[in-house]
């Protein structure tokens, strides 16, 4: 789901087989779509499959009839690990907005596609930087594969955490992301 999403821009029926909500969700209608494929082409993240069977274009669709009655998305309320959060980047009470707007320690996947593409991203990760060290004190990811996938800006991302996890739960943004749930829709 980006804010300006290549797969629209390179729809030739755009605005009926691609539309993207006032939310912000990008829904494809298979009934509308021509099955040209430029959608699957354009989207430089691969989150447009194909589906052979049904001959038109899939994506997630954010769960938009659970969004539609103010439910999060399955996959927001089935994680395990309560690793997703869900909600809208102005509304201050969301956790969303202290992660992103706050803190801004979530980051879009992959900026340099984003930047060349000019697709403005509306999904963000915490880059995984917190995990214990290696017994022989290597960290345990890779950094050029973190740069690869955040730019260098997940540097500043771990300061950040680093300096959270230590205030423990005084920290705001400790709490959202230790609470629950972890939506406000």
């Amino acid at each position: 789901h980006c804010d300006n999403p290549a797969c629209l821009k390179a729809c030739p029926m755009p605005g009926t087989a691609i539309v993207k909500r006032e939310d912000g969700i990008v829904l494809v209608n298979p009934t509308l779509c021509g099955s040209c494929m430029e959608c699957v082409k354009a989207c430089p993240y691969a989150r447009m499959f194909w589906n052979p069977e049904e001959k038109h274009p899939s994506k997630c669709i954010f769960c938009a009839p659970l969004v539609e009655r103010k439910e999060p998305p399955i996959c927001v309320r089935s994680c395990p690990q309560k690793a997703v959060y869900f909600g809208r980047i102005e509304d201050k009470e969301s956790p969303v907005y202290t992660i992103l707007v706050e803190y801004r320690v979530a980051l879009p996947l992959l900026p340099e596609l984003a930047k060349k593409y000019g697709v403005k991203p509306r999904v963000f990760y915490i880059p995984p930087v917190l995990d214990p060290p290696r017994p022989d004190g290597r960290p345990r990811y890779d950094e050029k594969y973190l740069d690869l996938l955040f730019g260098r800006e997940w540097r500043r991302v771990k300061k950040v955490l680093e300096a959270e996890r230590i205030k423990g739960l005084n920290s705001k943004l400790i709490r959202v992301l230790t609470g629950y749930p972890t939506w406000k829709i």
